[in-house]
């Protein structure tokens, strides 16, 4: 049986240590980029009952809230969810959210807060 020193030891424990946050890092770039992707792809609408706004995560696109369709928001909801349960929001930067719009709208075919 060979024996391995505590140094090297170490250095597999740091070298497993980066790939499991080289990991991380990737999956949440997925989770950012699908949010962005469902979030882009889900504006258009026919009327103000097809919108909402939603509560997003800090770290994702359009940050707090975003405004769109409400097919959309259910797609969006799990991803939401995978962000925060995988703890990828940056720790420390997050600054308290604005209030999102009460009021949403169809303008021109796409889901946006209208303007006083």
């Amino acid at each position: 049986m060979r024996h391995l020193s505590n140094t090297t030891l170490i250095l597999v424990s740091l070298a497993s240590g980066l790939r499991c946050s080289s990991r991380l890092e990737d999956n949440c770039d997925n989770i950012y980029n699908r949010a962005e992707e469902i979030i882009s792809a889900n504006q258009a609408c026919a009327s103000s009952d097809d919108c909402t706004s939603m509560i997003t995560n800090c770290g994702l696109p359009s940050g707090c809230w975003t405004i769109i369709n409400k097919r959309g928001a259910v797609l969006l909801h799990s991803v939401v969810d995978q962000w925060a349960s995988s703890k990828c929001a940056p720790p420390g930067t997050c600054k308290p959210c604005p209030m999102a719009p009460e009021m949403v709208a169809c303008l021109n075919g796409a889901c946006a807060a209208p303007q006083p």
